[in-house]
């Protein structure tokens, strides 16, 4: 079974320029639609390389990708080994000159791929590129790109400074529509220069999930590569169709996750003020949330979630505490 494949999947022999890296667990679904939606992302002449791996997945996403999707090459995992240790056996087996990261729950807008694909041709340090992403009624989804984790990014996040300056956060405040150079972008869709990637080295799979493009993104960086982010092209992200994910509110898991991350990146002092900027902010959002949903008379669900979060935060500390 050959992994070569053009955009309308169909042309096999060519040499790829592009490698897609699909982690898949449980979305057959929304894989068959990551799939289509390549054949609409490019203008004709990109070769891709299409690397599903499946992560133990009980559901017909195996039979599916056989059956409506031969070409594509099946990396099959007997158990879910994570998104990070799945993508990192994606990209090893990938030998196009780019490397595109593609959630099952993400759909690539037409021309999107060409138009990332002709930023990294025409910026040559430029490592990483990454689209706009929308929910699927078009809204921006502001975890699009955002700033590294600092104290001063916690602080324009949680205090909601990033509305005012809105490349400053953690997330972008608002939706931009110029091209820059943000601390990181989304996994969700992402296209690495594959000579950037050999340099910076795989996904850390100390993280199960979440963080992934933030540490790829952060080491780029270090290694004198940039990261850009494109909002001419655009792409779809679902968020959360195989995860612990609500569009609504912010996963546990991705918080633990940040916090995790910061205290691997921040050292002790700084990761216990993060932690405090969190709580404080976040205990700020249950409070404003709370004063609404009293105004309107609505169940407060928003403020419990930011409750949640304050939970969520605080859980990595005794774990350190016990690993000590």
């Amino acid at each position: 079974m050959t992994a070569a494949t053009a955009v309308d999947l169909n042309r096999a022999a060519l040499t790829a320029r592009v490698s897609v890296v699909i982690v898949n667990w449980n979305t057959s679904d929304l894989l068959d639609q990551a799939m289509q939606s390549l054949r609409r992302s490019g203008d004709g002449s990109l070769v891709l390389e299409v690397i599903v791996v499946d992560n133990g997945s009980t559901d017909a996403s195996v039979e599916m990708l056989a059956s409506r999707w031969p070409s594509a090459q099946q990396i099959r995992n007997e158990t879910n080994r994570g998104y990070q240790a799945a993508n990192n056996q994606g990209m090893a087996a990938a030998t196009g000159e780019y490397v595109l990261l593609l959630n099952t729950d993400a759909t690539l807008q037409p021309g999107c791929l060409s138009q990332l694909v002709a930023w990294l041709d025409t910026h040559p340090r430029a490592g990483i590129v990454a689209p706009r992403l929308s929910f699927a009624d078009g809204a921006f989804q502001r975890w699009t790109a955002g700033q590294l984790p600092t104290l001063r990014s916690a602080s324009a996040y949680f205090f909601t400074l990033d509305r005012l300056f809105p490349k400053s956060g953690l997330w972008l405040g608002r939706d931009l529509r110029q091209p820059f150079t943000p601390g990181w972008v989304s996994s969700a869709c992402m296209l690495l220069r594959r000579s950037a990637l050999l340099e910076i080295g795989p996904m850390d799979e100390r993280f199960f999930a979440y963080m992934d493009d933030v540490d790829i993104c952060a080491r780029a960086w270090s290694a004198g590569w940039q990261v850009w982010y494109l909002p001419e092209a655009r792409a779809t992200h679902l968020m959360g169709a195989s995860a612990e994910v609500r569009t609504n509110g912010t996963s546990p898991a991705a918080v633990r996750a940040l916090v995790r991350y910061v205290s691997l990146t921040l050292g002790h002092r700084r990761t216990r003020l993060f932690q405090l900027e969190a709580c404080i902010g976040f205990a700020l959002r249950a409070l404003a949330h709370a004063c609404v949903g009293r105004v309107r008379g609505r169940s407060p669900t928003g403020g419990r979630d930011q409750l949640r979060n304050i939970r969520s935060v605080l859980e990595p500390i005794n774990k350190q505490r016990r690993q000590a």
